[in-house]
């Protein structure tokens, strides 16, 4: 990786692996994106080197399986927060959160593109020195949301 310029991490949180992935690319100073597939919804942070870690939303004595309901319970706290509040997201968390097993969320290919575009746009901008959101700001787009 010491050729890399940007890193992304798409790894299953089945293990450590995703926070010692992360950990690299903070030694090597490279930033890394990190996509999520939220059913309707795209999601994606962006970790500076030098900044917050996504990892810090998981406890020390937290096993990293079920991380992404982790991520998707942080989008609801934040939207929460800012009174921009997202209850389809919310009903999500609420209902895995009452399974009997460690499940991620609902993956559906829609989110999958959204979330593709996020990452392209954001290589894009980090490549050409464009402003980025980096986490503890998220981006986040859902075809369940209507603007208009």
């Amino acid at each position: 990786m010491k050729d890399c310029d940007i890193a992304i991490n798409a790894l299953d949180f089945k293990d450590e692996t995703p926070f010692v992935f992360d950990e690299i690319c903070k030694e090597q100073n490279i930033p890394v994106l990190h996509p999520y597939n939220f059913g309707w919804a795209g999601f994606m942070s962006i970790v500076k080197p030098d900044g917050l870690q996504l990892s810090q939303l998981n406890k020390s004595s937290d096993s990293p399986i079920g991380f992404e309901l982790k991520v998707a319970d942080y989008v609801t706290g934040y939207g929460a927060f800012w009174h921009d509040s997202k209850e389809w997201l919310e009903k999500i968390v609420e209902t895995y959160k009452e399974e009997k097993d460690i499940l991620p969320p609902p993956q559906l290919a829609i989110a999958s593109w959204i979330t593709a575009g996020f990452c392209v746009t954001a290589m894009y901008n980090l490549a050409t020195g464009k402003e980025v959101k980096y986490f503890p700001k998220f981006y986040l787009s859902s075809l369940l949301e209507d603007r208009n």
